[in-house]
């Protein structure tokens, strides 16, 4: 009888033990996921915030935007290392602070793109050849970079 209780107990921590070491490494993978390949930027009035997307959403969310003056959110698909197309926009945003801003656009699972601010030109219309790209001070342009996700589960993630 004693000997089965300890096969028993052994059982089961070995299997706790596989069981915490499988959560550790998926943990591990989401992070990777999210945060190391996005790339965020700031200049203090104009920032972009965003994580890696889910591939089965209608859009980009990003968590956060802040803009200098009124203008857009544009997003643009990565080729050979550089924004290509635009590929979607933001509404016109005012200038300030703006979280959980939405930008609807297809998303291809695996696919790059990056993330810009322009300033509108006054008429609340984006316009690639009137609204102004955002720069910082060094005069490189205000962007973001993330990555949409390739299929999986996302239960629970928005």
């Amino acid at each position: 009888m004693k000997r089965t209780t300890i096969t028993i107990v052994i059982i089961i921590a070995a299997a706790l033990l596989v069981f915490i070491i499988w959560r550790l490494v998926q943990i591990s993978d989401d992070s990777l996921n999210g945060e190391v390949d996005s790339i965020n930027t700031s200049d203090g009035a104009n920032a972009i915030e965003i994580d890696d997307q889910n591939p089965n959403r209608l859009g980009a969310s990003f968590d956060e935007v802040s803009l200098s003056e009124d203008g857009f959110v544009v997003i643009r698909g990565v080729v050979n290392g550089d924004g290509g197309i635009i590929m979607g926009t933001s509404h016109l945003l005012n200038a300030g602070r703006h979280n959980d801003v939405q930008v609807l656009m297809d998303l291809v699972p695996g696919r790059e793109y990056a993330v810009f601010l322009y300033a509108d030109d006054g008429n609340g219309i984006f316009d690639e050849d009137n609204d102004t790209l955002l720069r910082n001070a060094n005069g490189l342009a205000i962007e973001a970079r993330f990555f949409v996700d390739e299929e999986r589960d996302f239960a629970g993630k928005g």
